[in-house]
């Protein structure tokens, strides 16, 4: 435990700099904050707080996440464990708390909301009003988590109204889940609770948003890095916005995080104390959270920073302890009971089969770059025998779903474009938000050997080759979504997938992240779920082959 820090704090409630002593109690309370005319040449901030999260898109458990986060300056993560709970329902919330609670680092966790995520996905729980009020009461749990059935809001459905108005009785915020939203339906989504958005397509729909009292999370994920241009929203509506990562995998959490964001918004010319608002404070004061802001009686929660335009923080406190020091993490990962549900069977070359029945043109999923949001193509085919196949020269791959609670239901299949000229497949058990296993490939028989491996594993990431060789894999115990590895192992582990990926011709820089979003039908425009081709739009399900 260190009684007193001296150095320069940065006061953005008050927007002032200057210099003190911190001096702390033994129990990590901040006793006083002193004026001091000389102070050691470094900055007092607070932790940066991450205000929407999935932690089990990095693969790891929380106590494991949080290990790697506190490099980077980040002391806390508001956290919706929906993916978890989707394959396990409520227990999977429970197993998310227990292996927070082996650790310093400070989690806030969402009820889910949206389990399955709308009335058009199927997943291994249904999370309804009942025990949304169960999971309010137990401690940990501080918002309803993303609303992402905008449409069934918008219809008056009564049970996702009773959860929100629960939240908010329970004196809990609501996050939202809104693209595209504006207007007078953005206006009752609004009027129902929900409080918050982190997936705004353009910032002239955020605008809309902040001026209409919401509060807008500015994202910077793995599969859709767009916070660069949302960053000018900071230097007029700091106390209406936060930095997110919503979805981070393993490689990219060892490299940066929220302290990544901070200083590119110091870069574009955001003052510091607009950034450490909505990169440290906001999420503190939005979702009660039990972290200190630099003011006296607060646990003393803040970082150490040497070169302030960096924001690479030298030290890292937790109620008063040194919790990481010069880029090395001095709190250890816990473990937690792998448990899981996969049923699926293995599949043959002739399940994937698409026949042709006369048909000249199939729709087609493209996932537009740098974005979440894919499009639909119409594109003309080539019978080959009767069925129609992956057109490489074209670009074009198969992608197909397995559903992995209910193995009486045959695969459906589909075609995708985008994802480089490929000569094998890459296959996952991570496919938002039901978690069935999700497959892309050139052909039939290494998509076949892919899948079949990550049902053999109990779950995670395989490449096969043009051969159905398995040429790389990473296992994933824990739902079929994680580890108890630590960040560095699973980082590598991961790393190598993704040059396995590359090494088949898959030319995407976060190839499985995108994978695992081609299947969530509550993000437009097009998706592929267990039982067919989905137009988000229009809330109504495709033929493959027209």
């Amino acid at each position: 435990m260190v009684s007193s820090i001296s150095g320069y704090i940065v006061d953005a409630l008050n927007r002032t700099v200057h210099g003190a002593v911190v001096k702390m109690r033994g129990d990590g309370v901040i006793d006083k904050i002193s004026y001091c005319k000389d102070p050691d040449n470094v900055f007092i901030v607070p932790g940066f707080i991450d205000s929407h999260v999935h932690i089990e898109s990095s693969m790891l458990t929380p106590s494991a996440f949080a290990s790697a986060a506190v490099v980077h300056g980040v002391i806390g993560a508001v956290c919706d464990p929906h993916e978890i709970t989707n394959v396990l329902g409520t227990d999977g919330v429970k197993l998310m708390l227990e292996s927070a609670s082996q650790t310093s680092f400070v989690f806030g966790f969402g009820a889910p909301s949206c389990v399955p995520s709308c009335r058009f996905d199927f997943s291994g729980a249904c999370v309804g009003a009942k025990e949304i009020f169960e999971l309010l009461r137990l401690p940990g749990i501080t918002h309803l988590g993303e609303v992402m059935c905008v449409g069934e809001v918008l219809d008056d459905d009564p049970n996702i109204h009773m959860k929100i108005r629960m939240a908010l009785l329970n004196g809990k915020p609501a996050d939202g889940h809104a693209p595209g939203l504006t207007g007078l339906s953005l206006e009752k989504y609004l009027f129902s609770g929900v409080s918050s958005d982190h997936e705004s397509l353009t910032v002239r729909e955020a605008l809309d948003k902040i001026r209409r009292g919401m509060m807008i999370h500015i994202r910077s994920g793995s599969a859709a890095p767009e916070f660069e241009s949302f960053i000018p929203l900071l230097k007029q509506y700091y106390d209406l916005c936060m930095f997110c990562s919503d979805d981070k995998h393993p490689d990219d959490l060892v490299r940066s995080y929220i302290n990544g964001m901070a200083a590119e918004a110091y870069r574009q010319g955001v003052s510091v104390y607009s950034i450490v608002k909505a990169a440290c404070i906001n999420p503190v004061l939005r979702y009660k959270l039990p972290l200190g802001l630099l003011r006296q009686g607060d646990t003393a929660d803040f970082l150490i920073i040497r070169d302030l335009p960096s924001f690479k923080p030298e030290k890292v406190f937790l109620r008063g302890n040194l919790v990481a020091e010069n880029g090395h993490s001095l709190i250890t990962s816990g473990y937690v009971e792998e448990r899981n549900v996969l049923n699926a069977r293995p599949v043959t070359e002739e399940m994937l089969q698409v026949k042709a029945c006369g048909a000249h043109h199939v729709n087609v999923i493209w996932p537009v770059k740098n974005s979440l949001v894919t499009k639909r193509l119409t594109m003309s085919v080539t019978d080959v025998n009767g069925t129609i196949e992956a057109d490489r020269e074209a670009n074009v791959q198969k992608i197909a779903v397995i559903d992995r609670y209910s193995p009486e239901i045959p695969p459906m299949v589909g075609f995708v474009k985008g994802f480089g000229r490929m000569s094998g497949a890459i296959a996952s058990s991570i496919s938002h938000d039901s978690h069935n296993i999700v497959v892309v490939g050139s052909d039939d028989c290494a998509m076949c050997e892919a899948v079949n491996c990550v049902i053999a594993s109990k779950g995670g990431l395989a490449v096969a080759d043009l051969h159905g060789r398995i040429t790389s894999m990473l296992r994933l115990p824990i739902g079929g979504l994680m580890t108890n590895g630590d960040a560095e192992t699973v980082a590598s582990d991961y790393k190598r997938c993704k040059a396995a990926a590359m090494d088949i011709g898959v030319d995407l820089v976060a190839p499985f992240m995108t994978l695992s979003f081609m299947t969530l039908p509550v993000i437009p425009e097009i998706r592929i779920t267990s039982r067919g081709l989905f137009d988000v739009k229009s809330s109504s399900y495709l033929p493959v082959v027209e």
